[in-house]
C-alpha cells in the first residue's frame, strides 16, 4: 500500500515536463496527498477494526483502541484539511506556505501510525516481550504488585522515620 500509494504521486513528476518542486506544487495544489494519507489511514483503522473485533481474548485492546481512535481522529483532520484546499483551489488566498506545511506533515503522520498500526496486528501473545504490552499481562502485573504493597504495609511495625505503628 505504501509503494503502491505513491504511484500518482510518482506520475505526476513524470508526466510533467516541470522540475519535480514544481510537480510537487501541482500535487499539494490539489491535495494528492491528502487524499494518499486518507486512504493509507482508512485501510489501516480497517485491519485493525476486523483485528479488534475478531479476537476473542481482546488481545492488546487498549492499544488497538487508541490507534484505532487516532487513525479516526486523522482521517478527519486529513479531510478537512483536503477540502479546505478545494475550497481554495481558485487561489484566492495565499495559502501555499500552509499547505506545504499541513499536507507533508499529514502525509508522514499517516505513513508513521499506519506502520504502527501494521505492527500491532503483528504482535503475538505468545511472544515473552509481547506479552508485557498485553492489557491482561498488565493488569495482572499490577494486581500483583498491590497486594505485595498491602501485605508488607500490614507486616509493618515501624514508620519511615523511625516512628511505631
Amino acid at each position: 500500500i505504501l509503494i503502491g500509494g505513491q504511484f500518482g504521486i510518482i506520475i505526476t513528476w513524470f508526466m510533467n515536463d516541470t522540475k519535480w518542486v514544481e510537480s510537487i506544487s501541482k500535487d499539494i495544489g490539489n491535495g494528492n496527498f491528502y487524499i494518499f494519507a486518507i486512504a493509507l489511514m482508512a485501510s489501516s483503522i480497517y485491519a485493525l477494526l476486523i483485528n479488534f473485533l475478531d479476537d476473542k481474548e481482546s488481545r492488546f485492546k487498549s492499544i488497538k483502541l487508541f490507534t484505532i481512535f487516532f487513525l479516526g481522529i486523522g482521517i478527519f483532520w486529513c479531510g478537512l484539511m483536503h477540502s479546505l484546499v478545494q475550497a481554495n483551489a481558485d487561489s484566492t488566498n495565499d495559502l501555499f506556505f500552509k499547505k506545504w506545511i499541513f499536507q507533508i506533515w499529514g502525509y508522514l503522520s499517516a505513513i508513521l501510525v499506519s506502520i504502527y498500526a501494521t505492527c500491532l496486528l503483528k504482535l503475538k501473545f505468545e511472544n515473552k516481550e509481547h506479552k508485557k504490552l498485553d492489557d491482561t499481562s498488565y493488569h495482572d502485573k499490577l494486581d500483583q504488585e498491590s497486594k505485595e504493597m498491602s501485605e508488607r504495609a500490614n507486616s509493618m511495625t515501624t514508620g519511615p522515620n523511625g516512628e511505631e505503628l
